[in-house]
C-alpha cells in the first residue's frame, strides 16, 4: 500500500485496560478493471476472510 500524503487511510491505536493494543486501519479500496457483480462478490468475500479480526504477536506479546 502506498499513501504518500497520508490522506487515504486512517489509523487509530487504542491501549486496552489489560495492556494489549488494538490497531484499527480504515481505508477505501478502489477496484479497477472488471466490475462484473460476481467478481465483486468474490473480492468482498476474500477481503472479509483475509482481514477478519486477528491477533498479532510482537516481541512475545499478543
Amino acid at each position: 500500500m502506498v499513501d504518500p500524503d497520508g490522506r487515504d487511510a486512517i489509523v487509530s491505536i487504542t491501549r486496552n485496560k489489560d495492556g494489549s493494543v488494538m490497531l484499527k486501519v480504515q481505508t477505501v479500496v478502489h477496484i479497477t478493471g472488471s466490475t462484473e457483480p460476481s467478481r465483486i462478490k468474490g473480492y468482498n468475500k476474500d477481503v472479509k476472510e483475509r482481514f477478519k479480526n486477528q491477533q498479532v504477536n510482537v516481541e512475545g506479546k499478543v
